[in-house]
């Protein structure tokens, strides 16, 4: 059985880093690396990637690495590992995740079927006939804020947070700002 190199490159590293971050801030970090340092070692392992050397890795072996983690966690999840991953690499002379990018862009698993439309025009109208048929100040008000919402880009995890009063207009423009 081989040793976990990519493990004990990250301890290394964590060792390294420690005095640099918030304490919370920190323990995010060392809890990732860890679990990266395990799932990339099981890669290794089966053969799915070619090294459990960090300082080996390559852009295929991230490729494949990402595949795997894409079948257990949203692509979002993934893209927000990207900097903890790329700090490391890059401490350890390696530009592996920039290499990925040039060769492979943000390439998506195969079950992704892109961005779809947040509310179609048959919501919306759904919306605009309760708005008008209403005369409950709550019920309209809702209505306003999800109207402004979507016309104004906002996502629908942001909208779900809108209340009327979030919006304002300070000048010639409305802003919305919406509580997280």
């Amino acid at each position: 059985m081989t040793k976990n190199q990519f493990l004990t490159e990250a301890n290394k590293y964590l060792e390294r880093i420690e005095g640099n971050f918030k304490e919370s801030t920190f323990k995010e970090k060392q809890r990732k690396l860890r679990f990266y340092a395990e799932t990339i070692y099981e890669l290794h392992q089966q053969g799915i990637v070619s090294t459990c050397n960090p300082r080996k890795f390559t852009p295929e072996d991230f490729y494949q690495y990402q595949m795997y983690r894409m079948k257990t966690v949203e692509g979002s999840t993934f893209h927000k590992d990207y900097s903890i991953l790329n700090g490391f690499f890059e401490y350890l002379g390696n530009n592996v995740v920039k290499q990925y990018k040039a060769i492979y862009g943000n390439k998506k698993p195969p079950a992704y079927g892109g961005r779809i439309n947040p509310l179609s025009d048959k919501a919306i109208g759904k919306v605009l006939k309760l708005a008008r048929e209403t005369d409950e100040w709550d019920i309209l008000e809702g209505c306003v804020a999800i109207i402004l919402g979507f016309t104004a880009g906002i996502r629908p995890q942001e909208v779900r947070m809108l209340h009327a009063e979030d919006v304002v207009y300070p000048g010639d423009r409305p802003y919305v700002f919406v509580r997280h």
